[in-house]
């Protein structure tokens, strides 16, 4: 599975943990908020309905206690004068009292007076004598004075009041009671609905559709209705009926369509985020990384040094990309030191080589150029012409010089191919490049100056072979002067360790030429092998310092040596042959 792919899928997996969070937080947080305040709700519609049924019932009781405390009420109990009952009781005193009947006992429960009323049809009726025996039938209403409450008669639910009958200055006795009721019916119930407000409705308390005690009962009918069921109680305190506040379950079905908005939004920011993340991983990363490999995979091994990679931006895909590009720059300084060691190694081997085969010839040369020198001496001894002897020692002369320069070649090959091995001891140093300068030919148009700081002079060194650097730097220098110039020889001392530099006014050394003048067999000159400065970096590498060159065209040359101050004697180092053996290529270093 690519990169992608993972991708890909480790999205979907996050977002549908993220979405199941969420649904697990929408259902068990959002939603049970939903049905609390629908709860809630419920129950304070339900108490309104009950609150206007206790109002209505104090409607009831507020109305016998009015009837039943006038005098002419008390004279009608006391004396059964029945002008002032017809006075007292009229229709409007049913219809605007809103009463289905009315009884009037004495104190012995005998029925004086009685009316009924068809609050529907606006006639009088005659109370029926079971009604009456019905009423007086609920002990509480007979023995108790001031009752208010909810009674079954004939079937129907009816609000009852009873007050006692007494005479207004309270001097008299009461003489009896009065007892008022309204039917429960469908205006009534209609009633109560309009004045709460809510959808009420009244049934038997054994026909209640679940279990209501003192408290509020919820049923939750189906998604669209919810019910708060209260029982009613009679007067005598058994339960009676079920009164049930119906509601619309308005704000459920707005949670339920709040939390499909919120999982519709959900889905569709996640599809929108997961195909923006998606995109934008694929721009700042996937692309990058795939582009990234497929230069990798591009780079040819035989071309590292002109191959770069180059990823635009600054995060941690770019600076990858510079890590490889420094990486394929190590393997490529690498490759070079390993070509060059193995030059190194082909050239000590033959440089070895060729100086024991130059070596016997060269002493035949200078031993047969040492015969000529007395042969030339004899015969001037003998008295022959003199233009001979001076043709044979000038044949001497330039043979010596030429085995000389011969001979410098063989050294400087075999000090090339073999190991170095110091032998540490301290060593004047201004003492020996007045030596050298003293066997150089130095014409008048070179001026010479030496100087030597801090005691730099004293070092401790290998006399022997340092002679070699300083005869190479100073030969140079004079070489490089053909219409004469200022040649300069420094010491100080800096930060602990010595510097020495040489100087010349010559003719300079290109930038180009300047990066080639430490690489075996590379020279300038007409004349040279190319080892002499090769040689220099050999020794001043086994001194443990550092040897570096600084030129301008037409302006001089500085080669510049810093060594320490103290050497370890017997210090050696091995042939190039053997170096290469020791260049490190493995994948760790690299």
């Amino acid at each position: 599975m690519n990169i992608r792919r993972k991708l890909v899928a480790g999205l979907a997996i996050a977002y549908l943990l993220v979405f199941s969070g969420f649904l697990f937080y929408t259902n068990n947080l959002i939603l049970k908020g939903y049905l609390e305040f629908e709860h809630e709700d419920i129950i304070e519609q339900t108490e309104i309905g009950l609150n206007t049924l206790e109002l209505r019932i104090s409607e009831v009781s507020h109305t016998t206690s009015d009837y039943a405390g006038r005098d002419d009420t008390y004279y009608f109990i006391q004396n059964n004068m029945r002008h002032f009952i017809n006075d007292l009781i009229s229709t409007s005193s049913f219809i605007e009292n809103e009463l289905n009947f009315m009884i009037f006992i004495d104190n012995e429960a005998n029925v004086l007076y009685s009316k009924a009323f068809d609050l529907t049809t606006l006639q009088s009726l005659e109370l029926e004598e079971s009604t009456i025996d019905r009423v007086l039938g609920y002990e509480k209403i007979v023995s108790e004075h001031q009752v208010s409450g909810i009674i079954e008669l004939n079937k129907v639910p009816t609000m009852i009041a009873t007050h006692e009958i007494t005479y207004s200055d309270d001097e008299l006795p009461p003489v009896g009671t009065l007892i008022c009721g309204r039917y429960i019916d469908a205006i009534e119930v209609a009633k109560l609905c309009d004045y709460s407000y809510q959808d009420l409705r009244f049934i038997e308390y054994t026909d209640s559709p679940i279990d209501s005690s003192d408290d509020i009962s919820i049923w939750r009918k189906d998604e669209n209705t919810i019910i708060g069921i209260k029982s009613i109680y009679d007067i005598n305190g058994e339960p009676y009926l079920a009164m049930l506040a119906e509601s619309p379950r308005d704000l459920y079905n707005q949670g339920m369509r709040t939390i499909v908005y919120f999982y519709g939004a959900m889905i569709i920011i996640g599809a929108i985020g997961g195909l923006l993340s998606i995109y934008l991983l694929n721009k700042t990363v996937l692309e990058r990384i795939l582009g990234l490999s497929k230069e990798v995979s591009n780079i040819d091994p035989r071309s590292l040094e002109s191959k770069t990679l180059s990823i635009s931006g600054d995060d941690e895909i770019s600076r990858l990309s510079e890590d490889i590009d420094g990486m394929l720059q190590t393997i490529t300084e690498y490759q070079t030191r390993l070509t060059s060691q193995e030059r190194m190694a082909t050239i000590g081997q033959t440089a070895a080589m060729v100086g024991h085969d130059l070596r016997n010839p060269l002493q035949v040369i200078y031993m047969l150029s040492s015969r000529i020198k007395r042969v030339a001496k004899k015969i001037g001894e003998l008295g022959e012409t003199e233009p001979y002897v001076r043709e044979i020692e000038y044949i001497d002369e330039n043979l010596n010089e030429q085995t000389s320069y011969m001979n410098k070649i063989v050294s400087d090959l075999q000090d090339f191919s073999r190991s170095i091995a110091l032998q540490i001891a301290e060593v004047n140093l201004e003492d020996m490049v007045m030596d050298v300068l003293g066997t150089l030919n130095l014409n008048d148009s070179i001026t010479v100056s030496v100087e030597f700081k801090d005691r730099s002079e004293i070092q401790e060194i290998d006399g022997n072979y340092f002679r070699r650097v300083v005869v190479n730097l100073l030969t140079n220098a004079v070489q490089a002067m053909h219409e004469g110039g200022k040649l300069t020889v420094e010491g100080r001392r800096i930060d602990g360790k010595s510097v020495i530099s040489v100087s010349d006014t010559g003719e300079g050394v290109s930038e180009e030429n300047m990066r080639k003048l430490f690489t075996p067999l590379f020279t300038i000159k007409a004349k040279g092998t190319g080892l002499g400065l090769a040689v220099c970096k050999r020794i001043i590498d086994a001194h443990q310092g550092e040897i570096k060159v600084d030129s301008e065209e037409g302006k001089g040359t500085t080669f510049t040596i810093t060594l320490p101050e103290t050497q370890e004697n017997e210090a050696e180092t091995q042939p190039v042959e053997a170096a290469v053996s020791e260049v490190d290529v493995s994948a760790e270093n690299v």
